[in-house]
Formats: C-alpha cells, structure tokens, sequence
C-alpha cells in the first residue's frame, strides 16, 4: 500500500467520524481516537527500512543492536559512541 492511499484512506475515515459526529458525538470520538490509532501503527509499520529516511535498529559501525527509548532505537550506540547519520 502506498503512502498516498494511506492518507486517502485516512482522510475519508476522518469525513466518515464526521458524518457520524452528527448523529452521536460519543461515537464520532470513539472512532477518530481509533483510527489515528491505527494510522501511527500502520505509519510506524511502513517507514522505509533502507534509504536516508530510515530508522535501523543496528549500529552502523560496529553492527551492534542501539537501545530503545519509547519504542525508537537511541540515535548513539552505546557499544562504540557513533552517532547514527539518521540523528539529528
């Protein structure tokens, strides 16, 4: 699935909570807090692995797995001091 299909779905699910937010409000709530949960689940899953926008969980000198800090690899590895070239 493509970036751009993922924002088109997003973007109707955001008109489909609205049309429902004019019969409950409760349930139009429910339904926006589930699918921007769903779209940084989705959003985490399909970021690039390779390439200058990619996030790797391993060292890029020394090979050895970085440490997580919420759910992101730390931008220095703690086995060798490198700083990671997708820091900023």
């Amino acid at each position: 699935m493509s970036r751009n299909r993922l924002w088109l779905i997003a973007g109707g699910y955001v008109v489909l909570a609205l049309v429902i937010g004019v019969w409950s409000r409760l349930a139009a709530e429910i339904l926006i807090a589930a699918g921007l949960i769903a779209l940084v689940l989705l959003a985490l899953r399909k970021r690039p692995r390779t390439g200058p926008l990619s996030i790797s969980d391993t060292c890029e000198r020394c090979g050895s797995l970085l440490q997580e800090r919420a759910g992101l690899p730390e931008p220095t590895c703690r086995a060798c001091g490198h700083r990671q070239s997708w820091a900023r």
